[in-house]
């Protein structure tokens, strides 16, 4: 599968209450019939603990079994309505996108009122795409592991498609799980976190940002999280 991630920035005279309640109950109703070849939906609205510095108010993550069905997708009328419907509430200008495969680093289990970090990374200059993913999974995913109170963990790389016409922003997403704030707050101030997880991104990432969410699955009901 596929996995988009569409990185969300509010209008500027929208608060965020008012932007989350937009995006969360009015645009999902946007298009009359369900949407070409998505199979999952999860919108990821930012939280204000742990702060995090990513320019963004949250994230659309959208599954397609492959790259050439969201394509398809994005031809399909509902696409057309969606975009004219963001218009009420995205300022596109601030606005970026990453589709990705996913690697399940840590496979745990999604529980109602988590809170994930969702760090945005590039690789250093002079780096190789395929060293860069080399070190992230045989090297740093092993560090990670070892943050106190992790539960799930997900490496995301850009496709290659998405190096055939010019060299995206970011390479890839990391997706970290914890059980709420107040855990996430307790693994970033951790020494793992900070003397060997922190110094070891300096060692093949150029550039990050972070955000931190809470997920809402829209599609499909059924998996939810209780």
């Amino acid at each position: 599968m596929v996995h988009h991630h569409y990185f969300l920035c509010k209008q500027p005279h929208m608060t965020l209450e008012e932007f989350y309640t937009y995006w969360r109950r009015r645009h999902v109703k946007a298009s009359p019939t369900p949407i070409l070849n998505l199979r999952r939906y999860i919108q990821g609205h930012r939280v204000a603990v742990p702060r995090g510095n990513a320019p963004f108010d949250g994230v659309t993550e959208a599954w397609y079994d492959n790259l050439e069905g969201m394509l398809e997708q994005r031809r399909h009328f509902t696409h057309e309505l969606a975009i004219r419907d963001e218009a009420e509430f995205l300022d596109h200008r601030r606005c970026d996108i990453l589709t990705c495969t996913d690697d399940v680093i840590l496979d745990g289990e999604k529980k109602r009122g988590m809170v994930k970090a969702v760090f945005l990374i590039k690789r250093k200059p002079n780096t190789l795409r395929d060293d860069f993913r080399r070190y992230w999974k045989e090297v740093h995913a092993p560090i990670a592991l070892r943050i106190p109170g992790l539960r799930r963990y997900l490496q995301c790389s850009a496709v290659n498609e998405a190096y055939e016409w010019a060299e995206p922003r970011w390479d890839g997403v990391a997706h970290l799980y914890f059980d709420d704030a107040q855990a996430a707050e307790r693994a970033t101030v951790s020494d793992v976190f900070n003397r060997e997880s922190s110094p070891d991104v300096e060692k093949f990432v150029g550039t990050f940002v972070e955000m931190w969410v809470q997920e809402h699955h829209i599609l499909p009901v059924d998996e939810r999280p209780k």
